[in-house]
C-alpha cells in the first residue's frame, strides 16, 4: 500500500515539473563568416554539379540500352539512379539559392532550368514513349 501511495505522490510532483511554458526559447540564427559562406556555396555547387554530370551521362547510356528489349532491367536500374541524382541535384540547388545574391540566383536558375528541362524531356519520353 505504501508503494502505491509513493508512486501516486511522485506522479503529482512530476506533473508540476513537466508544465510546458507558453513560449519556448527560439534557436539563435547561425551567421556564417564570409569564408564559411563561400565554402558552403562551393561545396553545394560541386555536389550539385556531380549529380548533374551523372544525369548527363546516364541519359545517353539509357537511350542506348533502350534499343534492345533484353536490357529492360538495366534500363529500370539506371532510370532509378537518374531519378535519385535528379532529386539530389534539385535539393542541392534549392539549398544553394538562398545563399546567393539576386543576380547570381538568376544565373544559377537559368543554367539549372536547362538541365531540368533536358532531364524532364527524357523522363517524359521514357514513361510516355
Amino acid at each position: 500500500m505504501q508503494t502505491v501511495e509513493l508512486l501516486y505522490n511522485m506522479s503529482d510532483e512530476n506533473e508540476s515539473v513537466n508544465d510546458v511554458p507558453d513560449s519556448l526559447p527560439t534557436k539563435r540564427e547561425v551567421k556564417l563568416t564570409g569564408k564559411a559562406l563561400m565554402g558552403k556555396i562551393e561545396r553545394l555547387q560541386k555536389e550539385r554539379n556531380t549529380h548533374v554530370n551523372k544525369i548527363k551521362k546516364l541519359i545517353p547510356a539509357i537511350k542506348e540500352l533502350m534499343k534492345r528489349n533484353e536490357n529492360a532491367q538495366q534500363v529500370k536500374f539506371r532510370l532509378q539512379a537518374l531519378l535519385q541524382h535528379y532529386d539530389s541535384a534539385l535539393e542541392l540547388h534549392e539549398a544553394l539559392l538562398p545563399l546567393l545574391p539576386d543576380d547570381q540566383q538568376a544565373i544559377q536558375n537559368d543554367w539549372f532550368s536547362s538541365i531540368i528541362k533536358y532531364s524532364d524531356t527524357f523522363k517524359g519520353s521514357v514513361t510516355h514513349g
